[in-house]
């Protein structure tokens, strides 16, 4: 839930003047770190950070979806946030995987859409965690309402280190 509240907040940021500044930090291969800094009414509100990735089709340069992980507090499990982009067919909802893990394969049921895309959460289990951490490519995919399927990579590279940020 927390985790939701830091995406549209990241989604929102840059929309809305009184909305939380989201800074973007430390890179790890093809991760970057990004903090929602508190907004001026709440300065003693906590900082909260994740780790993010723009995903781009091939051969574009405006991104479609955007995975980030986190936090939503301490001692807490790692999150993952998945926004989509508007048009996706909800009821066919979302796929997460892994290549090279039959097992690393999740359906995060999307849980709304607002003028940044559509959203779904999902647990980053230990089957989940092992297989970004050891392997180099996950795919996010999802359909179109129009019927295209869209498969766009997430690029593991880097992410084990990455989630040293969030320490």
């Amino acid at each position: 839930m927390l985790l939701r509240s830091l995406l549209l907040l990241f989604l929102a940021a840059a929309a809305l003047p009184a909305a939380a500044q989201v800074v973007q930090g430390e890179k790890s291969g093809d991760w970057t770190k990004g903090c929602l800094k508190p907004r001026g009414d709440r300065p003693n509100a906590p900082e909260q950070c994740f780790v993010f990735q723009r995903l781009f089709p091939e051969g574009s340069e405006q991104a479609a979806a955007t995975v980030a992980v986190g936090r939503p507090g301490p001692g807490k499990p790692l999150l993952a946030s998945l926004t989509v982009p508007l048009g996706v067919n909800l009821p066919a909802g979302i796929t997460v995987w892994v290549e090279g893990n039959e097992k690393a394969v999740r359906r995060p049921p999307l849980l709304f859409c607002v003028n940044a895309g559509c959203e779904a959460n999902m647990r980053m289990d230990e089957v989940m965690l092992t297989a970004f951490k050891q392997h180099l490519t996950a795919v996010l995919s999802f359909t179109m309402v129009d019927g295209r399927q869209v498969g766009l990579p997430i690029s593991l590279r880097g992410f084990t280190h990455a989630l040293t940020f969030l320490e």
